[in-house]
């Protein structure tokens, strides 16, 4: 009976260590801005996870529009799906906002980490074949955006999303998602995604990602 109490009370000294270890940096706020035009706020941002071994699952994200005073005109709050360690993802969104901010600031907090290892199979990002066709300009003004999508792991993949991520002089503008649904091993699907051109940008550039992870 010693013995096993001994046994018990290691068990939990190991868990305690274990969680103790876990390395929470909390997420850093990377590239960042937006576009204004006719009361619609659009960004997108950087999170990047500095973290060893900690993933940030949910993330909470805050958003301001002030003005030249520094008075927020317009706010918003969201979740990000997830950050893996020494990783970084693009989020970004809409805001209706009165009037043009001077300035867009960006706040970050997870309450809930992970480790990377409790994890029940992680597919990245260069798992994905995101390849885009063409893109269409119709009379409305809006263009559309043609591409396929492979899931080149050996997973079944559940709720994959094509990130798509616009700039404008080399600087995040928006940041959009594309839901693809679930892709099987070696799995093609194509996807179109449709964009009002009234917000400048220049380039844009894209990638494929699973939207949540799974704990073993």
């Amino acid at each position: 009976m010693k013995k096993f109490l001994c046994l018990i009370l290691s068990l939990i000294l190991v868990s305690c260590n274990n969680a103790g270890s876990l390395d929470r940096q909390e997420l850093k706020i990377g590239s960042h801005g937006a576009s204004y035009y006719d009361g619609v706020l659009r960004y997108g941002v950087v999170l990047k996870n500095d973290s060893e071994n900690a993933v940030s699952m949910k993330p909470v994200i805050k958003v301001y529009a002030k003005d030249e005073k520094g008075q927020i005109i317009a706010s918003a709050t969201h979740y990000a799906n997830y950050v893996l360690p020494q990783d970084h993802t693009y989020f970004g969104d809409r805001l209706k906002c009165a009037k043009k901010p001077d300035h867009v600031d960006f706040e970050v907090k997870t309450k809930k980490w992970s480790a990377l290892n409790d994890l029940k199979r992680v597919i990245k990002r260069d798992s994905f074949d995101v390849k885009m066709k063409s893109r269409v300009n119709d009379d409305e003004d809006h263009n559309y955006y043609r591409g396929t999508i492979t899931n080149k792991s050996r997973y079944y993949a559940n709720d994959v999303e094509v990130v798509l991520i616009f700039k404008k002089n080399k600087k995040i503008v928006f940041v959009s998602k594309v839901d693809i649904g679930a892709l099987k091993a070696d799995e093609t699907k194509a996807f179109t995604t449709i964009m009002d051109s009234h917000f400048e940008y220049d380039a844009v550039s894209f990638y494929g990602e699973v939207k949540n992870v799974e704990k073993a």
